[in-house]
């Protein structure tokens, strides 16, 4: 192989390493790109799960307000109920 030969080789061979680089560096930059609409999906995401863990427990605490009502009710039904009947036995003497 003569020096002209071994010339052209080393140019093809920097081209080659040039165009390998270049790939490496647009495929970074992809990643780069993907990797940050990744972090802004994950926030947007995270945001989503404390609004509704928050609307989950207001529910909750709505829930448990009612179900105290309602025993109340329930209470006092059967209050007026007792007294209801005390009140027919007292009607029947």
């Amino acid at each position: 192989m003569n020096a002209f030969e071994s010339s052209v080789q080393a140019v093809v061979n920097f081209d080659s390493i040039d165009r390998k680089i270049r790939q490496v560096v647009d495929k970074v930059e992809r990643l780069a790109k993907e990797n940050d609409e990744l972090k802004s999906q994950l926030k947007a995401t995270e945001l989503e799960r404390s609004t509704l863990a928050r609307k989950i427990e207001q529910a909750e605490k709505e829930l448990e307000s009612s179900r105290g009502k309602t025993r109340d009710l329930e209470k006092e039904e059967a209050i007026r109920k007792k007294i209801h009947g005390m009140l027919k036995k007292l009607e029947q003497l």
